[in-house]
């Protein structure tokens, strides 16, 4: 369970800020309740969103997916999400994601307000200005309402929009050009490499490392989403957004949990274009032969050795079928041995061709139009 706590933050021209603190962990069972927070906060008209990460011990893969999407529907529709005073730990975790060079973050709620003000300067034309210079509300009026307000609940139901003067959503939402994400891209073509194990066995953990080795043309925002779908496998991470620069690369961590082959794939896209996906089924090996080629092996052994031993040893007493056995094995005994050995031989490369796991790389191109 999340606990949210919101603060409204006073900008100029009539905008306002809300400053959001999340206490507890963004798990698989908060994540549901962590998106549909933030989609109240835009539905309500809040577009400038400052998240405050204090609270912020951990957050899963799914999370970061949901948080990704919050920060690009933000910058979509005109908007601006800033992060402060983020953790070492979840840092971390953004740097080694490359995260980093799409979250704008802070060290204080000061500095981001400062941005924001910059921001509103920087893409505020003076007609808007005229607009708003009209609309303003007498002084006394607007200096009650543009007052610092707390937020007492994080529910839909109990929150309320901004203050007359202050509201995103009765006027013209000023957009930053910096951050405008609208508009036409050009064709984006990607040279992918994926470098996986070619086989695998069950209940072992392999890595699948995938790497951007080709870019011509971009994207805004610059982000390759990347699912990986193994049914019949444990996979860790649940997905990848990778920063779209050649050279940075991701790995996915599988365990297969069943004995027959996995018709794998990788679900691939960037912005909303449509999804592509890159087939890659798994190999999975058993013992199973070798254990066989081994037994074999020890039972002709076995008989090459045993029945003239127990022959011998029962003397006058032993039964004419035994006999019988012992005779044509005498004949052959030579033979046998060498059969076992050459049984057990190839029981012994299947199972070191089993047991070693070679890596391949495969290549694919993908394109994605404008």
């Amino acid at each position: 369970m999340l606990n949210f706590y919101t603060m409204q933050e006073p900008l100029s021209y009539q905008q306002i800020a809300l400053v959001v603190t999340v206490q507890g962990n963004v798990d698989k069972l908060a994540v549901r309740q962590f998106e549909r927070q933030f989609q109240d906060y835009f539905n309500v008209g809040y577009y400038f969103i400052i998240f405050d990460c204090s609270g912020l011990k951990y957050i899963s893969s799914s999370g970061l997916q949901v948080l990704l999407k919050t920060v690009e529907m933000y910058h979509k529709a005109g908007g601006i999400f800033l992060f402060i005073k983020v953790l070492s730990q979840i840092g971390k975790f953004f740097d080694i994601l490359g995260f980093t060079p799409i979250f704008t973050s802070f060290s204080t709620k000061e500095e981001a307000i400062t941005y924001l003000e910059e921001q509103l300067q920087k893409s505020i034309t003076e007609e808007q200005k005229k607009e708003l210079a009209a609309a303003q509300p007498p002084a006394e009026e607007a200096t009650k309402a543009a007052s610092t307000t707390e937020l007492p609940s994080s529910s839909q139901q109990q929150m309320r929009p901004p203050a007359t003067p202050l509201a995103i959503n009765r006027g013209k939402p000023v957009t930053p050009k910096p951050l405008a994400t609208s508009g036409k891209h050009a064709g984006l073509e990607l040279g992918l490499d994926v470098q996986t194990p070619k086989r695998m066995k069950k209940n072992k953990l392999y890595p699948i490392l995938l790497y951007i080795s080709k870019i011509q043309g971009h994207r805004d925002p610059p982000i390759l989403n990347v699912v990986p779908y193994f049914p019949g496998c444990l996979v860790v991470p649940e997905y990848r957004a990778i920063y779209l620069a050649t050279g940075q690369q991701t790995t996915f961590w599988i365990t297969p949990l069943v004995k027959q082959d996995i018709p794998g794939w990788l679900e691939i896209w960037c912005g909303e274009e449509n999804i592509q996906q890159w087939i890659m089924p798994i190999s999975i090996v058993t013992q199973l032969i070798p254990l066989m080629l081994f037994i074999v092996a020890s039972l002709a052994a076995g008989a090459c050795w045993g029945i003239p031993f127990g022959c011998q040893w029962m003397g006058a007493q032993t039964p004419e079928f035994l006999v019988a056995i012992n005779t044509f094995i005498q004949t052959i005994q030579l033979w046998g041995y060498l059969g076992s050995a050459l049984v057990a031989f190839l029981g012994l490369v299947v199972y070191i061709q089993n047991h070693w796991t070679s890596l391949v790389t495969m290549q694919q191109k993908f394109i994605f139009e404008a």
